[in-house]
């Protein structure tokens, strides 16, 4: 079986064997959706069956610690609650009180970029600029510099869990036995990774979480922030916990998204300097020359707004989304999917698929 980040092998796969493509890896089922039609069939329209998480031994709470990482946890009560304070701080309608700070935050990575020659520190500056910006909002936290330690323990946290996540990186997701190795048995390496997995996590969700929460009221802190919106009452040591673990992954999830989107987009303006100069007659001929764009210009640029789309279309920061797992075996079109099978959505096939894209591996925001 190819890795599972090779998303160009899976694209061979889905010409060869179509919308659904069945494999298994030591005797488990992996299912690999590569369209939106059948995404949208079983993902929601059978979302009772499909919203649940697979359950990687590596995830587990006696091994890493992560089954109650929102992204990756079993679909429960916890789930639900952990779901409620995310959608709380972060659905639509609250989403405007952090323009202001996005605003500030854009105009500061633009100054950086020119200070100190662009390309030559583009993904340090691009790196503290989403860092910055995504710890204010959970933590009200000021990041002073790209060594931060609160930002340290958020991206190493995603490279953690990255790896984690993949079910070919541990043989412990396929031979769950393999969990009560002893240390001292030759192939019990991973058990190492473990112990530093599991302390790098509690670090990352306890340092930051403590720091929000006694300097709640001092000028240290910004707000509004999701720990001072969620611990502006009592709550119970379980109820913390939660808030904790929300926040770290309110943090995790959103470095390394933006930054590999934001990336990409300077690479996409790089391949295509046409693009980018029809960008900027827009935004000269709607903003003009005596202020920078705002959040509140958004209707008014549409083609900045198709580069934008075309960006997380071209090269999607999650090419497989996150994987479901099946609740019960199922049958859809005549092809059984057994009780526990991995269910993947091949997001990167289903965005670049020409008959929806035509050339989809160029990058042209016309097409929106």
């Amino acid at each position: 079986m190819p890795s599972l980040v090779d998303w160009r092998k899976f694209m061979e796969w889905a010409a060869q064997f179509g919308e659904i493509t069945y494999l298994e890896a030591l005797g488990q089922p992996i299912v690999v959706l590569n369209s939106s039609r059948v995404c949208l069939d079983l993902l929601v329209k059978r979302s009772g069956n499909y919203s649940d998480r697979p359950h990687m031994v590596s995830c587990a709470q006696s091994l890493f610690g992560y089954d109650n990482s929102f992204a990756i946890s079993k679909y429960n009560d916890e789930w639900r609650l952990q779901r409620k304070i995310m959608a709380h701080n972060f659905s639509s309608s609250v989403v405007p009180r952090y323009h202001t700070p996005q605003e500030l935050g854009a105009r500061k990575l633009a100054l950086d970029l020119i200070q100190n020659d662009g390309g030559e520190n583009l993904q340090a500056n691009i790196k503290l600029s989403v860092g910055a910006l995504v710890m204010r909002a959970v933590y009200g936290y000021d990041v002073a510099s790209s060594s931060d330690e609160f930002l340290s323990l958020g991206f190493q946290l995603m490279e953690n869990l990255g790896r984690a996540f993949k079910p070919e990186s541990f043989l412990v997701n396929f031979i769950p036995q393999l969990k009560h190795m002893p240390e001292w048995i030759p192939g019990s390496g991973f058990l190492q990774v473990v112990k530093k997995y599991k302390a790098q996590l509690e670090e990352t969700t306890s340092k930051p979480f403590l720091w929000s929460k006694s300097n709640m009221t001092s000028n240290l802190s910004y707000h509004p922030n999701l720990c001072m919106n969620a611990i502006s009452k009592t709550l119970t040591d379980a109820e913390e916990k939660r808030v904790a673990l929300a926040a770290a992954n309110a943090l995790g999830g959103g470095l390394e998204t933006n930054l590999s989107s934001l990336l990409m987009f300077f690479l996409a303006m790089i391949l295509n300097p046409s693009i980018q100069q029809r960008a900027q007659e827009e935004i000269d001929r709607v903003i003009g020359h005596e202020k920078l764009p705002e959040v509140a210009d958004t209707a008014a640029l549409p083609y900045v707004r198709s580069i934008i789309t075309e960006t997380l279309r071209w090269c999607p920061a999650l090419p497989f989304g996150i994987a479901r797992a099946a609740s019960a075996d199922d049958i859809y079109e005549g092809q059984f999917i057994p009780k526990g099978s991995f269910v993947i959505p091949n997001i990167w096939e289903i965005f670049h698929d020409p008959e929806i894209f035509s050339d989809p591996m160029s990058f042209n925001p016309d097409r929106f």
